[in-house]
């Protein structure tokens, strides 16, 4: 929609704009490093909030492919890598222009402290405990067949299929992805009986992506079948995605913009949840993200808290076909594995449907746009992390330091001295 692809970039250059702009007032070289790694982590943190609220892009994901480097996440969360990368490369650059090699010094001190803790943390054993054999089923529908009413009978006997033969394959646990079914959920309906079937004569416990409607709203949502047949209480996906499954300021837009009123009214808006919810099950507790929710570190940090022992995301990714999207996804999933040292089991319609560690290793992984099911055992885990116990201290301490700086800013200003930091061109 056009209004998603100006509204979301626009905040994104805007936020990246003042967060260039704040460092001019950094004029004591000696903060410069630490002013523009605390005011950094705030950008990023001013993505995460609002109606428009679009984390997708940060430093942290740019590196699942250190990922030792990426272990102090667990202690401090993904702005604390911000954080140190930043900081480092302000450094370097401080050291080249200003010919000052303490900086040069300093950020590698910072950086090889970072890589130490972060392989110490990896070798660290984490107390877990083994479930029965899980299974993710990929059915593979693409985007323009999903949602085609003539294709919803084989979409379901698609799905319904590939989870008995998991069942009979001896999988105990078995994930499907986002919406699997394009159609409405209804207890006792069409859709609970077939699965709630094959619960009951494999003894397997589903979870599934599920379109709930009322009379007046709908939801994506998630639903655990148990393997008496029963029901779990529906989860909600708390984080929409802006502009697809709900309309931001669609009052004020639709004044320019006609066709967005009847979007809102006709077509797939959704409301959001109320909050998050732990499956209690034989295997363990299971916090279930859905899509969006994956990119946002605090759901999962809450529900651990709340005593998950084991992060299931289910995502319908096929919009992105097989492009860089579904892959960014992906690390999406890794970091919130190594933040609260979870495993995660990840179910997407068309992939990149995953077995994630606690260390954010990939165990096992399906090829995107292919129909398969992937097994493997996943392991419970009651050991929190510092990050998952403290949430976002480095936020929390940008905050003071960028107070701070302003607070320099002023105090120069006021007594006439340079307040403008010397152009560095970084």
């Amino acid at each position: 929609m056009i209004c998603s692809c100006l509204l979301i970039p626009l905040l994104h250059s805007v936020v990246e704009a003042l967060v260039m702009s704040f460092t001019k007032f950094i004029s004591n070289t000696a903060l410069f490093p630490i002013g523009a790694a605390a005011v950094w982590v705030l950008g990023e943190a001013l993505l995460s909030v609002g109606t428009l609220a679009f984390p997708w892009a940060n430093i942290a994901v740019s590196l699942t492919g250190w990922l030792p480097f990426l272990q102090t996440a667990s202690l401090f969360g993904k702005g604390f890598i911000s954080f140190i990368i930043v900081f480092v490369c302000s450094s370097l650059a401080i050291s080249v222009f200003d010919k000052k090699k303490v900086f040069a010094f300093t950020a590698v001190i910072v950086l090889l402290c970072n890589i130490i803790t972060g392989y110490v943390l990896w070798l660290i054993p984490v107390e877990k405990s083994t479930t029965a054999e899980t299974a993710i089923v990929q059915g593979n529908v693409l985007f323009n067949e999903k949602w085609n009413y003539e294709n919803q009978f084989r979409i379901f006997e698609k799905y319904t299929e590939m989870t008995e033969e998991a069942a009979r394959n001896g999988a105990k646990l078995i994930i499907l992805p986002e919406g699997a079914i394009p159609a409405v959920f209804k207890e006792n309906g069409r859709i609970h009986k077939a699965f709630g079937y094959i619960a009951e004569t494999y003894d397997v416990t589903v979870i599934m992506g599920i379109h709930y409607i009322t009379d007046t709203e709908q939801r994506n949502a998630v639903v655990t079948i148990y393997p008496d047949g029963s029901l779990s209480e529906r989860y909600d996906k708390l984080h929409l995605v802006p502009f697809s499954e709900f309309i931001p300021f669609s009052d004020f837009i639709g004044k320019f913009i006609p066709f967005v009123e009847e979007f809102s009214e006709d077509s797939g808006v959704y409301q959001k949840g109320d909050g998050y919810k732990v499956f209690q099950t034989e295997f363990g507790d299971i916090s279930p993200l859905i899509c969006f929710d994956s990119i946002f570190p605090n759901l999962a940090r809450e529900s651990v808290n709340d005593g998950a022992t084991l992060l299931a995301v289910v995502t319908n990714d096929s919009w992105f076909n097989d492009s860089v999207g579904i892959y960014t996804h992906l690390r999406h999933s890794q970091l919130r594995a190594i933040e609260n040292r979870r495993f995660v089991v990840r179910g997407a319609n068309t992939g990149i449907s995953a077995f994630i560690n606690q260390r954010g290793e990939i165990i096992s992984e399906t090829q995107p746009l292919v129909e398969d099911t992937i097994y493997n055992d996943v392991y419970n885990i009651k050991t929190i992390s510092l990050y998952t116990k403290t949430g976002d201290l480095v936020l929390y301490a940008s905050v003071l330091i960028v107070i701070y700086i302003l607070i320099d800013h002023i105090r120069r200003r006021k007594n006439g001295k340079n307040t403008i930091a010397p152009d560095r061109n970084l």
